[in-house]
């Protein structure tokens, strides 16, 4: 199954992407960047709706290298909006926790974590890129 498709459908399921790019070709190096981290013509929005429609010009440095040593960006992830919190609610979505749908992810970096543990059990490769804003990391 192509990439982009099985990320889209574990989305509808577990709401763990604000962007999902299309046709993303599968290499080693899998990344999935938080949504408050930019990337280079790719929304982003920090979880806020005062920043739809942002798309940065450039990527931030982390990308940057990333893209150097050939990643591939595969989706900016949920967070709490600006990163403030500890369930990663915003105005888009709740990230689900991958063991029991009826809980958030937890962590202002919960869309971050649990695409992690999805693409884990597909025995998929993958590394997600996040912060810490407010004083914790997932």
């Amino acid at each position: 199954m192509e990439l982009t498709k099985k990320l889209k459908e574990i989305n509808k399921e577990y709401n763990y992407f604000n962007v999902i790019p299309e046709n993303i070709k599968e290499q080693k190096l899998l990344v999935s960047v938080k949504d408050c981290i930019c990337v280079k013509n790719m929304e982003s929005t920090a979880g806020s709706e005062i920043l739809k429609g942002y798309i940065p010009v450039f990527n931030a440095t982390v990308v940057k290298r990333l893209i150097d040593k050939r990643a591939v960006i595969i989706g900016k992830t949920s967070q709490d909006e600006f990163g403030f919190g500890s369930f990663s609610v915003n105005t888009k979505n709740i990230p689900k926790n991958p063991y029991d749908k009826l809980r958030s992810c937890g962590g202002s970096s919960g869309g971050s974590a649990g695409i992690t543990r999805k693409l884990s059990e597909l025995k998929i490769e993958h590394v997600s890129i996040a912060e810490s804003t407010g004083g914790s990391i997932a």
